[in-house]
This record gives structure tokens, sequence and C-alpha cells, in this order.
């Protein structure tokens, strides 16, 4: 007995199709014009689509619980198993690219994306088509990330990326060559940026970070006075620069080596720790985090009391929140030293008395010397 779907009220059919999967709804939408239209008045809200150009037998267009493809012959594949769309789709005069937009604009019509989709040029990209193929195409121009996997990367592909940046799209780039001489005015406006090859890039160009959320820099040619410089610049900075930078070191140092000039909160047992600016109207991320995994410094910037650290651990990331007020008592501290040096004997007796209250109070927080370094005790066992 044959279920009558068809001819149940609007808001059941509705309820039915939003409890299915994405597979139960596209095998819906190709059974026949009436269940494809009540799938698509369902207008199902989903993650967005990945577009991976690629030389395998299709081309993948979906990511999450399932995985469509559309293969060299036009046909649309579900979870490995042929299903034919329409004759105009499967035409064999089409060109892959001429397939995907077809095959994407009618998902476009199902689905509800979140945002416009990823576009992934994998490591044979250009067995199927080249970049400027690709990107030429309008369609194909409205991505929110792109990944490029190939082994290398020319200037004109670069350029051709470069050319679409804004702060809401994201680029990463796992080329291990790059060309060491690009440049581009718009290099550094994504909101997420990622290369294996950072060698091209100049410390100076980090001086123009703007509101970034993600930078991650592979090789470099960065020294480390460089560093040290542009560290200065960014946390006397008086805008938000970026969330998160990582950069791989070239060149071994110390963490001390680079923040020395710092007033600084230690982490006990922890290769991290934490100073804090003061905030203006175009700066909230004022809790600055230096990290210094295997040999990569990681640098992180917080609005006070959302610190989350990469590890993952509550306790020690409720601890720091908490605890994150003891920074500012430091400066303060670290301050009226310099000031009794110069102090006559009025001020240096004003100068000691807010000293040991400032004492009493950083010990309060749990905070430790050890060689000069405040440390907070580390909460977890």
């Amino acid at each position: 007995m044959t279920f009558p779907f068809l001819r149940l009220p609007f808001i059941v059919r509705n309820e039915v199709i939003r409890s299915l999967g994405h597979k139960e709804c596209i095998i819906l939408v190709l059974a026949s014009k009436r269940t494809a239209d009540t799938v698509r008045m369902a207008r199902i809200k989903t993650p967005s689509p990945l577009i991976d150009i690629s030389s395998t037998e299709s081309i993948q267009l979906w990511e999450g619980k399932v995985v469509l493809f559309l293969n060299q012959e036009g046909k649309m594949i579900i979870d490995e198993a042929d299903v034919i769309k329409s004759e105009e789709t499967n035409q064999s005069n089409n060109s892959i690219l001429e397939n995907i937009t077809k095959v994407y604009n009618e998902i476009k019509n199902i689905f509800r994306f979140e945002e416009q989709f990823n576009l992934v040029f994998s490591a044979d990209y250009k067995k199927v088509a080249t970049m400027k193929e690709v990107l030429s195409d309008p369609m194909m121009q409205n991505w929110v990330f792109c990944l490029f996997e190939n082994e290398t990367i020319d200037s004109e592909e670069m350029k051709m990326i470069m050319d679409m940046a804004s702060p809401e799209r994201s680029f990463s780039s796992d080329a291990k060559e790059c060309p060491i001489d690009f440049r581009h005015e718009n290099a550094f406006k994504f909101r997420y940026f990622e290369f294996e090859d950072a060698r091209w890039v100049k410390i100076e160009d980090l001086y123009k970070l703007n509101n970034c959320y993600k930078v991650i820099l592979g090789r470099t040619n960065f020294t480390k006075t460089e560093i040290k410089k542009f560290i200065d610049y960014w946390v006397n900075s008086k805008i938000d620069m970026f969330h998160r930078m990582v950069i791989k070191k070239t060149e071994s140092f110390e963490l001390n080596e680079i923040v020395d000039e710092l007033t600084l909160l230690h982490i006990e047992n922890r290769r991290s720790c934490f100073t804090k600016v003061n905030s203006s109207k175009r700066r909230q991320k004022t809790l600055l985090c230096f990290s210094y995994p295997e040999n990569s410094l990681v640098l992180t910037a917080w609005v006070p009391g959302t610190f989350a650290s990469d590890i993952e651990v509550p306790e020690l990331d409720r601890t720091i929140n908490n605890k994150q007020g003891v920074i500012e008592l430091l400066i303060e501290k670290k301050q009226l030293d310099m000031e009794w040096e110069s102090a006559d004997r009025e001020n240096k007796r004003r100068i000691s008395n807010r000293l040991r209250q400032l004492d009493d109070e950083i010990e309060d927080y749990g905070v430790y010397f050890v060689d000069g370094e405040a440390t907070l005790r580390d909460p977890t066992p």
C-alpha cells in the first residue's frame, strides 16, 4: 500500500519533509514535479554546500549528511547511487562547470543555505579546469571560503583570489611554493587567511590588519627582531587588529626574548602568558595571550571574560577569566616601582604604602613570583 503523502495537509507535509535527511529530500525532488514543489516550499535550512573541483569521476557538491556528486556525464550521484537529472542537465555537450552551475541552482531552490558555498581547488584540479575558467563563471564567484590544495600556486592565480578578497570571505592555501615577490593590496582583507608558504609576506603587511578573525602563516622570513617590533605595535594599537594569529618560527628564540618589555601574567606549568591593554571604541579585545606550542608563536586577543584555551580545560579558562583583573594590579605595581626610584621622601612613603597594598591584593589572586615573573597557580590537578 502506497502512503498518500501528497494528500496530507500542507502543514503536516512540511513537518514530515523537515524531519527527513538531505538525501531523502533530494530523492523526493527527483521523483516528480509535485513532490519537488512540496519539498521546495518547506525551505529547509541547511549548512553551506561545498564545491570541490577535482579530477575524479565526480564533482562534490555537498558537505554534511549527504554527499552529492555530478559525474562527467552530468548525472547526479547520491551515496554512489546514480540518479539521473533532467534531460537539460544531462546534455553531454555541457561542460562540467555548466553542469555544476545547473545542479547548484537546483539545490539552492530546495534548501535555504546558511551562507554561500565553500570552494575547493583540489590538488589535481587543473585536469578539470583552470582557476580562470572556474572563477570566470559568475555563480562560482559567490564563494565564502576558498581552499587551494595544489602543491604550487602562481602569481596569476593568487591575483584572481586576492581580487575577490573581502572581510566576509576566507582563503586557505596549502601550496608549498608561492611566488616570493607577490604583492597585492587586498592580500590581508580576508576574514581568515592561511598560507603554508608565507615567505612572500612582509612583516609590515601585518601592521595593516584590521579586525581580522584569524591569520595562520607557515614558512616565513620573519626575524626575531621583526616579530618583537610587531608585537609592540599590536600591543599599543588603537584598534582590534585580529583575534588569532599563528606564526611558525624560522628562527630559534624563547618567548621571553620577544615579550620581555611587557607586564605579563604567566600560568604555572604552561607555555603561555597574558597582558592587558587599554580599551577604546575600536579596541574591545584587550586581554592578550601569548602561547608558544612546539615551533609556533600564537597570539590571541579576547574581550575580558571570554578567554577559551585551545586545550579546552574549562576550569583553567574559568580561572583566567575570573582572575585576569590581577594584570591591571601588576601593571600598576611596575609603574610605581619605576616612580619610586626618582620620588622624593614623601612620595616614596606614599608609593611604598600602595605597593604593600598591591602585594597583598596580588597574593589574594593566587599569584606568586618566580624569578621576578608573576605566576598564577594552575587550578587543574
